[in-house]
């Protein structure tokens, strides 16, 4: 009884800790595919890779009003295709399928 009665007392301690980790990640994203998109804005030189960084900026401006709406896990989401995005309009930039190049 005394182990069931320290899981409890735990979890309703802790639980409202635990919801602080969606929002955390959803920052960590976001910070992410911030940083992928600004890359891919230094990097655009032609107008080819339009498409590309249009569609990273507004995945990412999306993914900011979720997160602000405090829907995380669309956040989450939407920073990723956010960061696919930046990565592909930063590919056809340099011509390298790696990614662009660090200095």
């Amino acid at each position: 009884m005394k182990h069931f009665a320290f899981h409890g007392l735990w979890l309703f301690c802790c639980w409202p800790m635990l919801g602080g980790c969606a929002a955390i990640w959803g920052s960590v994203h976001l910070l992410e595919a911030n940083k992928a998109v600004t890359v891919a804005q230094e990097a655009q030189t032609t107008p080819l890779t339009s498409y590309e960084y249009t569609m990273a900026q507004q995945y990412l401006q999306e993914s900011w009003e979720r997160y602000n709406r405090s829907d995380y896990r669309a956040s989450v989401e939407l920073a990723k295709l956010a960061g696919e995005w930046a990565e592909k309009a930063s590919q056809q930039t340099t011509g390298n399928p790696d990614g662009p190049e660090e200095p």
